[in-house]
């Protein structure tokens, strides 16, 4: 039942994976994660002293995501803003230290977002969920079809007409 209850008020919250929790969506996880555990850990306590803690935390986290998705300050205020850290391909040493971030760090974030060699890299911004952007110069971007001024064709969105073996009959309509 605390399971499902759970699951519930969870999925209530959004979907989101673990590393793009905001810091206020992860304290409020954990605070849903452990007052849901008390009735477990006490038989003697009634499964409503669990029940509605739960509801008072899913309606804060709703009441902040509004107040977030409406204004700009409580946003930056609650969330905070991306920092930029490298700047015309130079590495802000000063907001690196801020961020409590090494160089080691930046490269090794970098390299995940497929930039092995730094000096490609012409801006980067630290986002708000601590996951990295970044963008690298002109000279380094792939050629694209626009680039040599081909014009291709647009192939659309790509489903699957087959699933578990059956054959999707609605895409089969004309």
């Amino acid at each position: 039942m605390i399971y499902v209850f759970v699951i519930v008020a969870v999925r209530i919250m959004g979907k989101r994976q673990v590393g793009e929790l905001k810091p206020h969506e992860l304290v409020i996880t954990f605070l849903i994660s452990s007052t849901a555990t008390i009735p477990l850990q006490d038989n003697n306590m009634p499964l409503l002293n669990c029940i509605v803690p739960v509801l008072l935390f899913v309606s804060l986290e709703i009441i902040v995501a509004v107040l977030s998705v409406k204004s700009v300050k409580f946003r930056n205020l609650i969330q905070g803003r991306p920092i930029v850290i490298i700047d015309k391909g130079k590495i802000d040493e000063k907001k690196l230290r801020q961020l409590r971030f090494t160089v080691d760090d930046l490269c090794d974030a970098l390299r995940q977002q497929g930039y092995w060699d730094i000096a490609e890299v012409q801006n980067a911004v630290i986002e708000t969920n601590g996951s990295i952007s970044a963008e690298n110069w002109e000279k380094y971007k792939p050629l694209t079809a626009d680039n040599v001024k081909i014009s291709v064709d647009d192939k659309g969105l790509h489903t699957a007409i087959v699933i578990d073996g059956k054959p999707v009959e609605e895409y089969f309509k004309d």
